[in-house]
């Protein structure tokens, strides 16, 4: 609905998520509609992990297990802003693994972060659908997979980070910010909904990484998601889901 009225911006938002800014649409205007310049994350692994930001440290849910989060500051110049991924206080966006064993509650943040930090489009991180704004030219790839449990936006946040490195378009983190009373959960079934993302996270973004072309061409997607299907990374109804979503957008 929002691509039919026209909107070049689209933000989407928990209804667990207070806004800490009340200015909040203008912030997100402010670092969007304008060339960015200031500090870049890059990673030696080829993974940042926003979560390392926050105070307490919190891993974003989403992020591998199997990777180490080094990385390092560059500086970069009129970069375009493709995703606006605010930052959760409170009950952050963790998964159940290190809900269970660290329950933390974030009250503070990075100054690096708190004053806005993109990643390099070279580094994979990940982010969520909730507190997050995109260009209207990435709504067709944030779209959320059903059957795949509680990595449906994790997945999508990759296969928009594909298409953002053909288009050289850069991840922000930063304001604007939200705090988070999370709604109720059981952490056992989010745990379940959970692991086979888990299992999988990396091994989707390296394919996402090598189809980056296909995905953005009409005539090759359909192609690129039976082959997602065909090495176990996706299930059936989430491609049929996936290409009547496309041709909604279209």
């Amino acid at each position: 609905e929002a691509l039919r009225w026209g909107a070049d911006i689209i933000v989407t938002v928990d209804d667990d998520n207070i806004p800490l800014d009340t200015n909040y649409f203008d912030e997100i205007i402010a670092r969007m509609a304008y060339p960015y310049s200031g500090p870049a994350a890059i990673a030696h692994d080829y993974w940042f992990d926003v979560g390392q930001l926050l105070r307490p440290k919190a891993k974003h849910r989403g992020f591998p297990y199997s990777v180490k989060n080094a990385w390092s500051v560059k500086p970069v110049t009129n970069a375009r802003i493709g995703v606006c991924a605010g930052l959760c206080l409170g009950d952050p966006d963790i998964d159940a693994v290190t809900r269970m064993a660290m329950a933390p509650e974030v009250h503070g943040i990075s100054e690096l972060v708190r004053r806005g930090l993109v990643v390099d489009p070279t580094t994979w991180t990940v982010f969520n659908s909730q507190n997050t704004a995109f260009v209207r030219e990435l709504a067709p790839f944030m779209f959320m997979f059903p059957g795949i449990g509680r990595y449906d936006d994790i997945y999508a946040s990759l296969l928009t980070q594909a298409v953002m490195r053909e288009l050289d378009l850069y991840v922000h983190f930063g304001a604007p910010m939200v705090w988070q009373t999370r709604n109720r959960h059981d952490l056992m079934q989010d745990l379940h909904a959970e692991l086979p993302g888990m299992e999988n996270v990396k091994r989707f973004a390296e394919f996402a990484g090598r189809g980056s072309q296909a995905l953005r061409d009409p005539a090759q997607r359909a192609n690129f998601f039976q082959e997602m299907v065909h090495v176990g990374l996706l299930p059936v109804q989430a491609v049929t889901a996936a290409m009547a979503w496309f041709e909604d957008v279209e």
